[in-house]
């Protein structure tokens, strides 16, 4: 009796013994030389297939803004406002038709249309600089009621104009929708004199045509 369970003792203790899964401890420097490794290349490998700024994905893109404008001649500087609609040809490259009024000064009030063309250059993270170049169409008024003519006579006279606009701007992204922008441009227009009346309202300026504008606005991506 003794004898068959000094055996089931020794069968049951080999048994366990080979069932047990053996455990090999890793040096402590070689399982942290393991882990970072393993760390390094997960990361690696995220930024170089994964990463694509959101704002940058914009092609066949529209976008709408509004902008705050300085005029200067044509014949009185005047501060207006402006809205404008763009279409992104490629992540780089759009097209933009835009409308400004300017307030009336000095019995003058003036507004244009554009069609310009934008290239985006990214020189920061989420900054961006692009050249400008189009055509616009300015549209001068002189207008004097007869309340405020020294005759008594009220007097009006229109001038509009095609020409080139051609100069720079910034902008920088907010997130994948919202930006804001700046530009400074120069409006190309062949001059036209204007009459004495006109001249002396105007100021110093006697002539109808080039104007630098100098404009910062917002927009919406969509």
């Amino acid at each position: 009796m003794k004898r068959i369970l000094f055996s089931l003792c020794l069968a049951t203790s080999t048994t366990l013994a080979f069932a047990q899964t053996p455990v090999v401890v890793e040096p402590r420097t070689q399982r942290t030389q393991t882990t970072q490794a393993t760390t390094s290349t997960y990361s690696s490998d995220s930024y170089s297939y994964s990463y694509r700024p959101d704002y940058k994905d914009r092609a066949n893109h529209w976008a709408v803004g509004m902008n705050f404008d300085c005029g200067t001649s044509n014949p009185v500087w005047a501060f207006g406002l402006g809205a404008n609609l763009q279409f992104y040809a490629t992540d780089d490259f759009r097209i933009e038709a835009s409308y400004n009024g300017y307030f009336r000064r000095n019995f003058w009030a003036s507004w244009d249309v554009n069609i310009n063309l934008h290239y985006l250059i990214e020189v920061a993270e989420q900054l961006e600089i692009y050249p400008l170049l189009g055509a616009t169409f300015c549209h001068g008024q002189f207008k004097v009621d007869a309340k405020d003519s020294n005759d008594g006579d009220a007097y009006s006279h229109k001038y509009g104009k095609l020409g080139l606009n051609i100069g720079a701007g910034i902008q920088y992204s907010i997130n994948e929708h919202l930006f804001v922008k700046g530009e400074a441009f120069w409006k190309y227009v062949p001059s036209r004199e204007l009459d004495t009346y006109e001249s002396y309202a105007a100021g110093t300026d006697t002539k109808f045509g080039q104007r630098a504008v100098i404009s910062a606005g917002i927009g919406y991506r969509f």
